[in-house]
C-alpha cells in the first residue's frame, strides 16, 4: 500500500500513531527510506495484482486438469517472479470474481471455506489446487466428500435437510443455469426422495 500526504508534518503525525499502535501490539517498527520511484516500481497495483491472479489460476488448472496448454504461455516468468505468483494468497473477493460470482454467494462462501484451510480470509495456491484436483481428478467418493463438506458448516458431520437445499439451490448460480424456483424445489424434493432423505 502506498500513501500519499499533503505535508511532512502529516506523514510524521502518520508515523507516531502508526508506531504506538505497534507498540500497543508489542510490535516494533522498522523505517527505511527509498526514493519514489523505487517505492512505486516495487507497489502492486491493481494490473499486477490482476495479472498475478491471472497467473494464480491458470496454474492451478493447469496442474490439476494436466494440461500445459492452460498454462500462460503469452508471460514469460523468471523463476523468482513465478515463485512470488504461486505463493500468491487469494481474497474471497477475488476467489468470487474468478468464478464470475458475487462475494456474497453461498457457494462461494462454502467454496472458500472448504479451501481455506489455513486461513479463514485467504487461500494459497497449494490449497486451491487440492481442491481443484479433488475435483477433477478425484474419486466420485472424493468429490461427495467434497459436497458434503461444502454442506456441513458446522463440522458435526450431519447436513440439514434446508441447509442441503440451500447449497443446492446456490449451485445455479455457480453453474450459470436459470430455473424458476417451483420447478428448482420439485427437482430437489425427488433428489432427496430417490435418496431416501424423504
Amino acid at each position: 500500500m502506498v500513501l500519499r500526504f499533503d505535508d511532512q508534518a502529516d506523514c510524521d503525525r502518520f508515523m507516531r500513531a502508526l508506531e504506538s499502535a505497534l507498540k500497543h501490539d508489542n510490535r516494533h517498527m522498522s523505517v527505511r527510506h527509498a526514493p519514489n520511484d523505487i517505492i512505486l516500481g516495487a507497489a502492486e497495483t491493481l494490473q499486477k495484482r490482476q495479472s498475478k491472479l491471472d497467473h494464480f489460476f491458470r496454474e492451478a488448472y493447469s496442474k490439476a486438469f494436466n494440461m500445459p496448454s492452460m498454462h500462460d504461455s503469452t508471460k514469460t516468468y523468471d523463476a523468482p517472479v513465478s515463485e512470488q505468483v504461486l505463493s500468491t494468497t487469494v481474497t474471497r473477493a477475488e476467489f468470487a470474481d474468478a468464478l464470475g460470482m458475487r462475494e456474497t454467494d453461498l457457494f462461494v462462501e462454502r467454496m472458500f471455506a472448504c479451501v481455506a484451510r489455513r486461513h479463514t480470509d485467504k487461500i494459497c495456491f497449494q490449497e486451491f489446487l487440492q481442491v481443484v484436483a479433488r475435483f477433477s481428478n478425484g474419486s466420485l467418493k472424493e468429490k461427495l466428500d467434497l459436497v458434503f463438506e461444502m454442506c456441513d458448516r458446522d463440522g458435526r458431520g450431519t447436513v440439514d435437510r434446508a441447509e442441503f437445499c440451500n447449497f443446492v439451490r446456490s449451485l445455479k448460480l455457480a453453474a450459470g443455469v436459470s430455473i424458476e424456483s417451483q420447478l428448482q424445489d420439485t427437482v430437489i424434493e425427488q433428489m432427496l426422495t430417490r435418496a431416501g432423505v424423504a
